[in-house]
């Protein structure tokens, strides 16, 4: 068990930083101005902070909720995240990464939590 954990923990991680290679150039060239790229990279560390309150609540009723809570949100995030490559309008773009992230966040800082 502790292996999938540990599994579901280093998978989960990689979606943190697996954005940097592609991402700015893929919204420079859907036309996001640079400034709300910063801000769409940082969402995620945002929505881990500011969902940490909610965790220490949830994890006294059980861990595995908080653990496929994770799962969920973040797998589903992500695959969302992969269909915005369909989306051409600039706005629609960034607000959809932006969401994206910040759940992505919430589900990673879900999946930490369970996993403890």
């Amino acid at each position: 068990m502790k292996i999938i954990l540990c599994a579901i923990n280093f998978l989960a991680n990689t979606a943190y930083s697996s954005i940097a290679p592609f991402y700015p150039g893929e919204a420079t060239l859907k036309r996001v101005p640079v400034g709300f790229i910063g801000i769409i990279f940082a969402s995620y560390s945002i929505a881990m902070a500011f969902s940490g309150s909610i965790y220490v609540k949830l994890l006294k009723m059980n861990p595995k909720v908080i653990l496929v809570t994770g799962l969920v949100a973040e797998g589903s995030a992500m695959i969302v995240f992969g269909m915005l490559h369909y989306v051409d309008n600039p706005l629609i773009f960034a607000v959809g990464s932006f969401i994206c992230r910040w759940i992505e966040g919430f589900g990673n800082g879900c999946l930490s939590s369970g996993c403890k």
